[in-house]
């Protein structure tokens, strides 16, 4: 009845200032309707929703999503809250999961399979003509060598082309992907965009598993209703790739993880129960102490590596044939001399995230910003911060250990003792100045036009012939005049730091943005605003994880790992704040076929398979 009341009273009122001002009223009007759809067209119009096509949604509800809607509304408000209390649960308090999936179609899930293998294929052919020494990429102009030099530079990584080979390149692989809009001229074909590329220590691919089985558990009504693959088939499929691997090394496979005190979440955990139902020895490596106590461990000698475990009456000594680095690869060992930078450079970044040394040595973590900030050419003075980090940050860097980790392991691997997904080395290609030059380097390397391609992107900074680095001044006040159509991002940025998404961002922090731009202009990119996608009023994501060998063979999981986020946030998918995994299922055509194998011998293979042409 008050809802009834408010509303005579604000229709009474109308009547009343149209009969003393009637065209005022109609221009004031007008104003208001045109200001509204504005709005809705910047915050609503854009988005895709996942749930329906376009169209009335009540009539239009998609056909895979529409049972699993019906069930997930029988919920009152309060029992979807205690379901995502129970998700949080079964991750072990690491995150919430959102309690309705995201449902891709069959045709979606092919396009981000062969997709995510060709980009892959792409990059691992990049880093095998760096790590070759052959660089033609620099005469094939694919990428300026200055751009690449600094890029390296940022991460430490220089001294790495000593020792890497081709035969070293299998890396994990998994891009964060989100939905592009339609196509004009092909509007039937899903349309996708990489957003970052991120390869060995990856998020998500011990959770592919426990997504479904948590949703299933706890929804129990939407069981007769998922034909999805099994998540279970990519553990199976790396599993006995691996043994295959360690087999011709003469040894056993074998995962490394770090221990408990380390890991930010239970993750690791599930990845170590997962490998280890599949028959793969796990072991823990402290990148903070020599290991040599530890039980079980790793060791090597000129034979190669041994894992040490207990045995029924005595120590047994095993020998390691391959082994799959759950963990930043440089832990392994961060006392191997091309570690020093990426050392030095690490503790220098984690001493600055201890927010207790922070506020209080105010004037030495200043200082300490100031000495990680590289020069025009992206170097930083190593030799000055390892000084200022000994003399005035000792707390908590173990910079003056002389081994850490397992010493001699990687050693073992370039001298072809043992095998490694997941070598050093590789972190640059996660940089997101890299990330602008991939599409030209599938083009390159396999001939074929992107699969999935980028999203526009742009650097703030531009090359003069000489070599220097000056900033792009107009096209940066062109961005920052248009700001809602773009998001800004720092290039080394870690889990949604250093990126400001335009329509979200505070505007209050431009003045403070744009000094830094012009700073080091070669620090960040631009991309074009895509509003993501949304799930059940949440704006979606996904990654889907791959390995790419160094054979050329890629195995890539049929199934995605999800973030979801409210769309009320600050536009960024991240689990740091406040967001939730979601599971992600695929409707097949077939509910009986088995669509979990996808091993893809070369490139040619790759683009046979999905009849895509350039």
């Amino acid at each position: 009845m008050p809802k009834i009341v408010g509303a005579y009273k604000t229709i009474k009122h109308f009547a009343w200032v149209y009969e003393k001002h009637p065209v005022k009223t109609i221009i004031i009007l007008l104003i208001s309707l045109l200001t509204s759809v504005g709005a809705n067209a910047q915050t609503e119009e854009n988005h895709y929703f996942e749930e329906y096509k376009k169209g009335n949604p009540e009539n239009d509800l998609k056909k895979r999503y529409k049972n699993f809607r019906q069930i997930y509304d029988s919920y009152s408000p309060e029992e979807k809250l205690a379901l995502e209390k129970k998700g949080f649960i079964d991750f072990q308090k690491d995150n919430a999961l959102l309690p309705f999936p995201r449902i891709l179609s069959q045709e979606e899930a092919e396009i981000l399979q062969k997709g995510v293998a060709q980009r892959g294929l792409a990059l691992q052919a990049f880093l095998k003509d760096y790590y070759s020494g052959k660089n033609t990429f620099i005469k094939a102009g694919i990428i300026p060598k200055e751009v690449l030099d600094r890029i390296i530079q940022r991460h430490g990584e220089e001294e790495w082309i000593t020792f890497i080979r081709p035969q070293h390149l299998n890396f994990w692989y998994g891009p964060d992907i989100i939905r592009a809009p339609p196509d004009l001229k092909n509007p039937k074909i899903p349309q996708f965009r990489i957003v970052e590329d991120n390869t060995d220590f990856i998020g998500g691919i011990g959770d592919l598993e426990l997504a479904k089985e948590s949703l299933q558990k706890n929804i129990p009504g939407y069981q007769k209703y998922i034909n999805s693959p099994d998540p279970k088939k990519y553990y199976d499929e790396l599993a006995e790739s691996y043994f295959k691997r360690a087999k011709k090394y003469g040894g056993i496979p074998v995962m490394v993880i770090y221990p408990d005190k380390i890991t930010a979440d239970n993750e690791d955990n599930r990845m170590k129960k997962i490998f280890e139902d599949r028959g793969i020895k796990v072991v823990e490596i402290d990148p903070y102490t020599n290991n040599t106590r530890k039980i079980p461990r790793l060791e090597t000698d000129k034979e190669g590596v041994w894992l040490i475990e207990k045995g029924k009456k005595n120590i047994k000594r095993i020998k390691v044939g391959y082994i799959a680095g759950n963990m930043n690869v440089q832990d392994f060992e961060p006392t191997h001399p091309a570690n020093r930078r990426y050392r030095i450079i690490s503790a220098a970044r984690e001493a600055l995230e201890n927010k207790e040394f922070a506020k209080e040595e105010l004037q030495r973590t200043k200082k300490l910003k100031e000495l990680l900030i590289p020069d025009k050419n992206g170097k930083i003075d190593i030799d000055l911060l390892e000084k200022f980090m000994i003399e005035k940050w000792p707390e908590d860097h173990f910079l003056n250990r002389k081994k850490l980790g397992i010493s001699g392991l990687l050693d073992a691997v370039f001298n072809g003792k043992v095998g490694l997904t997941n070598p050093p080395g590789l972190q640059f290609v996660n940089d997101k100045e890299l990330y602008m030059y991939v599409d030209r380097m599938v083009e390159y390397y396999l001939k074929q036009k992107p699969i999935i391609p980028n999203i526009q992107t742009e650097s703030f900074a531009e090359f003069l012939t000489d070599g220097k680095v000056v900033l792009r001044k107009k096209r940066m006040e062109e961005v920052f005049l248009d700001i809602d159509h773009w998001v800004i991002k720092g290039v080394d940025g870690r889990g949604g730091d250093a990126v400001w998404v335009g329509p979200k961002m505070d505007k209050s922090v431009i003045p403070v943005l744009k000094k830094r731009i012009e700073q080091d202009p070669s620090r960040f990119i631009f991309q074009r605003y895509t509003p993501l996608s949304m799930v059940d009023n949440h704006i979606v994501d996904l990654r889907l994880h791959s390995e790419i060998t160094a054979k050329g063979k890629i195995i890539v999981s049929k199934i995605a790992w999800g973030r979801a986020i409210s769309k009320a946030g600050d536009g960024k998918v991240n689990l740091s704040a406040n967001g939730k995994e979601i599971t992600i299922l695929v409707k097949y055509h077939n509910r009986n076929c088995d669509m979990h194998r996808v091993y893809i011998t070369n490139a040619n293979k790759l683009l046979d398979e999905i009849g895509y042409s350039p």
